[in-house]
């Protein structure tokens, strides 16, 4: 062979041998393993949950300091099973053994695409910043209520490689989150949470424990299958007193369904959805498309939660937005927001909360500092809610937030965690809500 051909032969074999390279790093897959240990941990700081701790991370931290709260992380399988039923049972554990003296603030949160429990991932960090913010409001306003927080963790990330996921793993990563939401260990969850709340209430005859449930994309999909499972089980009235869905990947009929009851059995409800998320306006429709050409031969359409007219009831806007900075990037931690740094935290601080502020999530200021921009939840003009605790479908711009998983920004946490703070202020809004409390959550 001409020497040429030999040069040129050597270096295809090694351009070849790149590529081969190159795609077996992006295909390489995130094993599928337990990343907790049912042990619990007890830290002195939020920034000590999100240090490395290689295969020993403790499922539960209890968090030891003027703010106190507890984060037990629950892992499930991909056919919808515990990995470990100890992690559970320790975060429940961990529930009943809080004083009766005090009250208890249970929130549950199942992550979506893209996330897991390992340490650094931004939807636990964040979801650890959403607790402390409560339990730093809770102690400014001289409440003795105690977060306690359920990560409900499952494979969202099949590859190690984010671009992978983010092209391959679609169909894949739904199908999963299906059998999850329909497996036994979420209505496992369900019973459970029920049968704690029950013990506690029982324990506390004039209880303020409030269950409150959040869901992202695929984990949204799931916790609405578990929602409709416990409304034909008669449990919802037990099972929460609020839910809030952010960027819900589920269909446009679900919510249809529930719009157009009478009076509704959830409690109240708060589902945003960014009017720039492309994962689920774009990438959702197409993929129900194609599916539904596959498997039934025919072109039916699907279309994302709250990017439907008929689903949306509100607007989620931020007036003066040209004069509200990008949020700043942390490098460790929840990556835009700090518990510290939110307005409605800054203002029960200082001594100057009204109470109309602490019961307030309809429009407050935007807690970037140095702007006069407002966050405003509006309900549309040619839109009747339904009756029924207060359910709101929020199409939101983006200037809040940004795209599919940039959503917690220091103005949607502040908004969460004032929808939260309303909750717990209020009744137990499933259970015979006094007319008053439930106007006082109504916009």
């Amino acid at each position: 062979m001409p020497r040429t051909w030999r040069s040129f032969a050597v270096a295809g074999g090694g351009i070849g041998a790149a590529i081969l390279l190159f795609f077996a790093l992006m295909l390489r897959k995130v094993p599928d393993d337990l990343l907790r240990t049912a042990e619990r941990q007890v830290i002195k700081s939020v920034e000590e949950l999100d240090a490395d701790c290689g295969d020993g991370c403790a499922g539960l931290a209890i968090l030891e300091n003027d703010w106190p709260f507890a984060l037990g992380v629950v892992e499930l399988s991909d056919r919808g099973e515990f990995r470990d039923p100890r992690q559970l049972q320790m975060i429940l554990a961990q529930a009943d053994s809080v004083p009766t003296r005090e009250d208890i603030l249970l929130v549950v949160y199942v992550h979506g695409w893209n996330h897991d429990a390992r340490p650094g991932d931004t939807d636990l960090a964040c979801f650890t910043e959403t607790l402390s913010a409560v339990s730093r409001l809770q102690t400014y306003q001289g409440i003795e209520r105690r977060p306690i927080g359920i990560f409900v963790s499952w494979r969202g990330a099949l590859y190690r490689s984010l671009w992978t996921n983010r092209a391959l793993s679609f169909w894949d990563r739904r199908d999963a989150a299906d059998r999850i939401g329909e497996g036994n260990a979420l209505r496992t969850i369900g019973e459970e949470l029920v049968s704690v709340a029950r013990r506690l209430r029982s324990a506390r005859p004039n209880s303020g424990l409030r269950v409150v449930l959040v869901g992202h994309s695929f984990g949204a999909r799931m916790l609405w299958s578990a929602l409709e499972a416990s409304q034909e089980r008669s449990l919802i009235s037990e099972l929460a007193d609020a839910v809030v869905l952010l960027n819900p990947a589920m269909d446009a009929s679900l919510v249809d369904r529930i719009l157009a009851q009478p009076d509704h059995l959830l409690p109240p409800t708060l589902i945003m959805a960014s009017e720039a998320d492309r994962a689920v306006a774009d990438l959702y429709p197409a993929a129900g498309a194609v599916e539904s050409v596959l498997r039934r031969g025919r072109l039916t359409s699907a279309i994302g939660a709250g990017h439907r007219a008929s689903n949306v009831t509100h607007s989620l806007q931020l007036s003066n937005e040209d004069s509200v900075p990008k949020p700043r990037r942390f490098d460790q931690g929840c990556p835009y927001s700090r518990a510290d740094e939110l307005g409605l935290l800054t203002l029960a601080r200082d001594g100057t909360a009204t109470g109309s502020d602490l019961a307030n999530y309809t429009e407050f200021q935007a807690p970037r500092l140095g702007t006069a921009a407002l966050v405003r939840l509006e309900q549309l003009p040619s839109k009747t809610a339904p009756s029924g605790a207060p359910f709101h479908v929020a199409l939101v711009e983006e200037a809040l937030i940004a795209d599919h998983n940039d959503f917690w920004t220091p103005e949607i946490l502040d908004l969460v965690v004032r929808f939260v703070n309303a909750i717990a202020l209020s009744g137990p809004t499933t259970r015979a809500v006094p007319t008053s409390a439930r106007d006082s959550l109504q916009p």
